[in-house]
C-alpha cells in the first residue's frame, strides 16, 4: 500500500469537517453582527419616522392656522357686506366696497396657499406612512431574527463542540509538516473558496485555474508524495475510497466534498 494513503484519508476527513466548521463559524460570527446591523437600521428608521412625524405635525398646525385666518377674513368680508345697506353716503359705500374687494383678494391668495399646504401635507403624510412601514418591517425582522437565534445559538455552539471533538484526533495524528501545509491552504480562503484541498481537470487546478505539474499529479495519484498547487496552495488529494477510482484508476479526482 502506498505510504501516504492513510494520510490522504485523514486530510480529506479533516477537510470535510473543516468545511462544515467554516460554515458554522460563519453563522456564529455573522448572525449577531447581522442582528446588530438590523438594530442600528431600526434606530435610523425610527429616527426618520420621528422626523416625518414632526414635519407632518408642523404642516398640519400651519394648515389649521391658515384655515382659522381664512375663517376670520370671511367673517370680516361678511360684516362689511352687511354694513352697506346702513351707509348714508356714496363715499362710505365706495370705501366699504374697496374694503370688501381687498378682503376678497386676500381670501383668494390664502385659499391658494392653503391648497398648496394641503398637497404638501398629503406628501408628508405619505412619507410618514412609508417611514412607519419601514420601521415596522425592520422591527419585525429584528424580533424574528433574535427569536430564531435564541433557539439556534446553543444548537450551533453544541454542533461546533462536536466537530471540534471529532477534529482533534485527526489533526493530532497528522505529521506536523503536513498539518502546517493544510493549514496554509485554509489561510488562502480570502483569495478563493474556503477549502484545504483542490481537484483538477486534466492538469488544471479547479480552484485557481493554474496548470499543475504532471509529475506532481502522478505522485499524488500514486500516494507517494504530498503536493500542493503552486498557486493557491491547496493540497492535491485524490480520494482512495472514491468508487470511480476503483473502477477507473486513471480518472481525474472527484471532489473531496
Amino acid at each position: 500500500m502506498p505510504e501516504l494513503i492513510d494520510t490522504v484519508r485523514q486530510l480529506l476527513a479533516l477537510n470535510r469537517i473543516d468545511l462544515v466548521r467554516y460554515e458554522l463559524q460563519t453563522e456564529i460570527e455573522q448572525t449577531p453582527r447581522r442582528l446588530a446591523a438590523l438594530a442600528d437600521e431600526l434606530t435610523e428608521r425610527q429616527s426618520e419616522r420621528s422626523l416625518q412625524e414632526s414635519a407632518s405635525s408642523d404642516a398640519a398646525a400651519a394648515l389649521r392656522a391658515g384655515e382659522e385666518s381664512l375663517a376670520k377674513m370671511e367673517k370680516r368680508r361678511e360684516r362689511a357686506q352687511q354694513r352697506i345697506p346702513m351707509l348714508k353716503t356714496s363715499d362710505q359705500v365706495a370705501a366699504t366696497q374697496r374694503e370688501i374687494e381687498a378682503i376678497g383678494q386676500d381670501v383668494d391668495g390664502l385659499e391658494l396657499e392653503l391648497l398648496e399646504q394641503m398637497e404638501g401635507l398629503e406628501q408628508l403624510n405619505a412619507r410618514l406612512a412609508n417611514a412607519q412601514r419601514a420601521a415596522d418591517d425592520t422591527k419585525a425582522a429584528l424580533e424574528d431574527g433574535e427569536k430564531a437565534w435564541e433557539v439556534r445559538s446553543p444548537v450551533a455552539l453544541a454542533e461546533m463542540e462536536e466537530l471540534d471533538a471529532e477534529r482533534a484526533p485527526l489533526a493530532g495524528e497528522l505529521r506536523s509538516d503536513f498539518l502546517r501545509r493544510y493549514q496554509l491552504a485554509w489561510r488562502q480562503r480570502g483569495k478563493t473558496n474556503s477549502t484545504g484541498v483542490t481537484t483538477v481537470q486534466g492538469r488544471i487546478c479547479d480552484t485557481c485555474n493554474t496548470e499543475v505539474s504532471a509529475r506532481w499529479l502522478q505522485e499524488s495519484r500514486d500516494y507517494v508524495a504530498l503536493h500542493s498547487c503552486q498557486s493557491c496552495k491547496r493540497l492535491l488529494l485524490f480520494d482512495p475510497d472514491a468508487p470511480s477510482r476503483s473502477r477507473e484508476p486513471e480518472e481525474e479526482p472527484i471532489s473531496p466534498q
